[in-house]
């Protein structure tokens, strides 16, 4: 039996420009390109310790933040968020009426509103995001983004919560997902065309788009 579970950002869908203007408005800091892309795939308690000082609210930016992301999630054209290979994905699901679980560092309403208003919530019932990974924090005791990931904790919770048996396939996009992998001990589906990072993870497999996991998830 197939236990699969998704990366949202930039492995679904094109986030990064509305995390972008999110992180912008509520620090009230211009965010480079090159700072960009080294924020990718941390926490947003490890990405606000970077770009605010020290003593400021992190608890209100967090929720503020979390609050924007929502607003913006339901005005935005969600088409165009759309990672290629997503509508063959999901017709593929469908057809073979598999599930997929989705294991995000993002807010889970942010989550849950994109997918619901691209009509896939069927196809991914089950989405563990931010709010859930700082709640099982806070009642263990540990640091904020101590369970973010690299740490397998979502995808685990994430996996279970499909109430199946099986090793977990997890598809991501970058580094960060080819760690969870390693520490999670999971079959790392990694979509992206980044060749250095193929190299370096060589027990990975890397495809260009979702349509080309499909045969990858079928040979499993």
């Amino acid at each position: 039996m197939k236990r699969m579970v998704c990366d949202f950002d930039e492995t679904l869908v094109s986030t990064g420009p509305i995390h972008r203007q999110s992180f912008e408005t509520i620090t009230r800091r211009k965010i480079s390109d090159a700072l960009a892309k080294n924020l990718r795939g941390k926490s947003d308690t490890e990405i606000l310790r970077i770009l605010i000082p020290l003593g400021a609210d992190l608890e209100n930016l967090l929720e503020e933040r979390q609050k924007l992301l929502t607003e913006i999630a339901i005005l935005v054209d969600v088409e165009k968020l759309k990672k290629p290979g997503l509508d063959e994905f999901v017709t593929w699901l469908r057809a073979e009426e598999l599930k997929c679980a989705i294991a995000s560092s993002s807010p889970n309403e942010f989550v849950k509103t994109i997918i619901k208003n691209l009509g896939i919530e069927d196809v991914f019932p089950v989405a563990i995001g931010a709010s859930v990974i700082t709640k099982e924090e806070e009642k263990r005791k540990l640091p904020k983004g101590s369970l973010a990931k690299p740490n397998p904790f979502s995808v685990d919770l994430a996996a279970e919560k499909m109430s199946q048996d099986g090793k977990i396939i997890y598809l991501g996009d970058n580094e960060i997902d080819c760690l969870t992998c390693c520490q999670g001990n999971f079959l790392g589906i990694i979509v992206t065309g980044n060749k250095e990072l193929a190299e370096k993870y060589p027990t990975m497999v890397f495809r260009n788009n979702l349509k080309e996991v499909i045969d990858v998830i079928k040979g499993v």
